[in-house]
């Protein structure tokens, strides 16, 4: 189900505070907003597994998530997750496989970029893969700032 027409502003507010979309303009976020689609997932669902491919960002709007990582006998919490948090960018914009699973810690509801939307969004909008690639790209160094 893609958002209703009053709820995408509220949506673009919560897209300009998140480190993937500071650069982008007020423009693209509507059109953004406009093609995402809200999506509820069950407590102890699993959202995303790792190394199994995926092309979806998820805008994490309501809950809470956790970020693990499979062992061999368990599975390690990295992060916890709350709204305005997203997920899914580095699978999405860089195509690579996650390296993470995703899970709902509580019942979720997060508004999605699917591949189709978004390949729908670059036709009108060329310049967002080069941005979400910028912005991945800055998100990755920060992320591996904190590691050290």
């Amino acid at each position: 189900m893609t958002l209703p027409t009053e709820q995408i502003e509220s949506v673009v507010r919560q897209m300009q505070e998140m480190a993937l979309f500071v650069e982008f303009k007020p423009e693209q976020l509507k059109a953004i907003a406009s093609v995402l689609e809200i999506q509820t997932f069950k407590k102890d669902t699993w959202i995303i597994d790792e190394g199994k491919p995926v092309r979806t960002l998820y805008l994490l709007a309501k809950g809470r998530t956790g970020i693990y990582r499979h062992k061999k006998w368990n599975d390690t919490l990295l992060a916890s997750q709350n709204p305005p948090d997203f997920f899914g960018e580095f699978s999405m914009f860089d195509q690579v496989r996650p390296t993470a699973s995703v899970k709902a810690e509580e019942d979720c509801e997060a508004y999605v970029l699917t591949a189709p939307a978004y390949e729908t969004l670059t036709q009108t909008f060329p310049e967002l893969p080069a941005q979400f690639k910028h912005s991945t790209n800055l998100l990755k160094s920060r992320r591996l700032w904190h590691l050290q």
